[in-house]
């Protein structure tokens, strides 16, 4: 009787263990996917603006772009566009 309620409690304590890892992945994939879309809004937004101006500091949209501003979210939008300004203004 004592190893079966020991076996129900490990057993049960596994399954909550792996169901928080699996929020904290659901969450992470969805935090991703949030700062991706917005950097993607934003680097569209800025560089209309830049194109209104007449300012050729562009960055592109692709998947590079998408990506880093999904994994570092405001620093990597920030970050591209100074690569951009480094590298067209050199």
């Amino acid at each position: 009787m004592e190893k079966m309620i020991l076996l129900f409690v490990i057993i049960a304590g596994s399954l909550v263990f792996m169901l928080s890892l699996c929020k904290n992945k659901v969450e992470s994939v969805l935090t991703f996917l949030m700062r991706s879309m917005m950097g993607l809004l934003g680097i569209y937004i800025v560089n209309r603006a830049f194109e209104y101006v007449g300012n050729d500091l562009m960055v592109g949209i692709n998947g590079a772009t998408v990506g880093m501003t999904g994994l570092l979210g405001l620093p990597g939008f920030v970050l591209l566009y100074a690569l951009s300004y480094l590298f067209i203004k050199a």
